[in-house]
């Protein structure tokens, strides 16, 4: 990658990402943050920066940092599944359990898949709304003609 472009920040990135994996938020943060400057001013963006930087964030309790960028990752990549989930869940966490839900519909419409659906029922069952969570899957059923997985 640094070959093909050596403007691209990819290895501070994937740094990022393996430090992410490995649950050492502190230090991911900087490297997300690094990469987020030096792709800034491009008319390309790495897809999920701005997810692995609003994770990283609301890990490390900072959700009003957080929420800006999965919704920036949604501007730039509306079907993200990953930033409407954990979007959704910062909302539930944070006690907004009503923007939460809106978040979820937001999910479904902009991701009317069987794997949007079983996202969102999967979220309603983390929610502990287990009747929400099994419509959507009967909405499911009757959309796609089999159960989402």
């Amino acid at each position: 990658a640094r070959d093909a472009d050596p403007t691209l920040p990819l290895p501070v990135f994937v740094q990022g990402r393996t430090l992410h994996e490995d649950g050492r938020y502190a230090e991911a943060l900087p490297l997300f943050e690094q990469t987020l400057a030096e792709v800034s001013s491009r008319t390309v963006m790495l897809q999920g920066v701005h997810f692995y930087l609003g994770d990283t964030l609301a890990r490390l309790g900072r959700p009003g940092e957080a929420e800006v960028h999965f919704r920036e990752e949604l501007r730039l990549t509306p079907q993200d599944t990953r930033s409407r989930s954990s979007l959704a869940m910062l909302y539930q966490s944070e006690g907004a359990s009503d923007v939460a839900a809106r978040t979820i519909d937001e999910l479904l419409e902009a991701v009317p898949t069987p794997a949007g659906y079983e996202t969102a029922a999967e979220l309603w069952d983390m929610f502990g709304a287990r009747r929400r969570a099994a419509a959507v899957r009967a909405e499911a059923a009757r959309r796609f003609g089999a159960p989402a997985r």
